[in-house]
């Protein structure tokens, strides 16, 4: 993971906040991830070990700040940019699970009410204390059993940065919404959202956005299935049992897609399942059926969005809704979409009829989503998934907000 470097946080903290300051009332900016960039002779840079001044994964009193503070994350600005840094403020009383709230913005107000190892998820007048983790598989990064580390948007990062550290979201399963340590359904206001990154995919509990009504009104609204997302998506942006995805092929904006139950599919095999299975189809949630000739989506396996060559849990057992009528099928392996993507029930069992013709061949329900991947096969659909996922812009972080 490419760490988040001094000079970014720092640069971004001094020019939000004009400069350094002095008083008991200045938040020290800290170097939570010192430069961690070093130049070779040849210009190549690499990722080089980090110190931590100030650490939030440790324990209290412990982290690099003086008697009765926390280091944690601050909001120094939410306009034009969110900017935020890492410092050193005064302990909160909010335990973990407890109701917190956050400052104004500003690197003196803009941190959280929470106690020391926990920062403030959701809105800034109402959010919850969840335990800090951290990617690093240390003892202090880690989550307690049954969840998992969760990355932030804008939270122990600015911008387009890898968080130096996340939040801590119960596991649970996307088709049935339930959580895997309990087998209840997430808080009220949560869903269980999928996060995909480049080597794995898990699913938490997490609030699920609320946007400013479109149509001009003081509430705020969910997003379904086609509707647009303003601005940055994130993996929960969507109300439950919906993903992120990219409006067409070659597109920057996104939209919220269904997901939905898989069966393998093929010509003469579960045609009826094409759109999905029992109560989780793609049509439940308002997705035209596969045979629109305009817009028809069909229940793909969830394995094709995954950019990596393992399976995960979620490889076989899940689905997302696919708009086939759209030019998203590379015929040609040059990355671009060329050619509409095929139904399952027009693809024969067990033939490779369309191209690219593998060598060794790939069956075609196999290498255009429509029957699960078998583990001995992880290597020989690389290319439509590595495409597959380019395409569908998958997403690995929440909103915090």
């Amino acid at each position: 993971m490419k760490k988040l470097a001094l000079g970014a946080l720092l640069a971004g903290f001094l020019a939000a906040c004009g400069g350094g300051g002095s008083g008991d009332d200045v938040v020290q900016p800290i170097d939570a991830r010192a430069d961690s960039t070093t130049t070779t002779d040849a210009g190549d840079t690499t990722d080089a070990p980090v110190s931590l001044v100030c650490d939030p994964l440790a324990p209290a009193g412990s982290q690099g700040c003086a008697a009765n503070e926390k280091c944690t994350w601050i909001r120094v600005q939410t306009t034009p940019t969110i900017i935020g840094a890492l410092g050193c403020v005064p302990d909160g009383t909010v335990a973990l699970g407890g109701t917190c709230t956050r400052g104004p913005d500003g690197q003196t107000t803009g941190y959280d009410t929470c106690v020391a190892g926990n920062i403030c998820i959701g809105p800034s007048t109402g959010g919850i204390c969840q335990d800090i983790c951290g990617f690093d598989g240390s003892a202090n990064a880690a989550c307690a059993a049954g969840q998992a580390c969760t990355r932030y948007q804008n939270t122990f990062a600015n911008a387009m940065e890898d968080p130096i550290a996340g939040a801590c979201n119960p596991t649970c399963q996307p088709i049935t919404q339930l959580r895997d340590d309990n087998n209840m359904p997430c808080p009220a206001g949560q869903g269980c959202y999928t996060l995909t990154s480049n080597t794995e995919t898990t699913a938490v509990c997490a609030r699920t956005v609320q946007w400013p009504d479109p149509m001009g009104g003081s509430g705020t609204v969910t997003l379904g299935h086609n509707d647009a997302i303003p601005g940055t998506a994130s993996a929960n942006a969507c109300r439950p049992f919906h993903a992120p995805r990219r409006t067409g092929p070659g597109a920057t904006t996104s939209e919220c897609g269904a997901l939905c139950q898989p069966n393998d599919v093929s010509q003469n095999l579960n045609v009826g399942d094409e759109g999905g299975v029992g109560n989780h189809t793609c049509a439940d949630l308002n997705a035209p059926p596969p045979e629109t000739v305009v817009g028809g989506e069909s229940c793909r396996y969830f394995w094709a969005r995954e950019p990596f060559t393992n399976l995960s849990p979620f490889s076989n057992t899940l689905g997302f809704c696919w708009d086939h009528t759209l030019l998203w099928y590379d015929s040609n392996n040059d990355m671009t979409g060329d050619m509409k993507t095929p139904r399952c029930t027009t693809l024969p069992v067990g033939m490779d009829l369309l191209p690219p013709i593998g060598n060794p061949p790939v069956p075609d329900p196999l290498f255009f989503w429509c029957i699960k991947q078998p583990t001995m096969l992880t290597g020989a659909v690389g290319h439509s998934k590595r495409y597959l996922a380019e395409m569908v812009g998958n997403v690995d972080t929440l909103s915090p907000e």
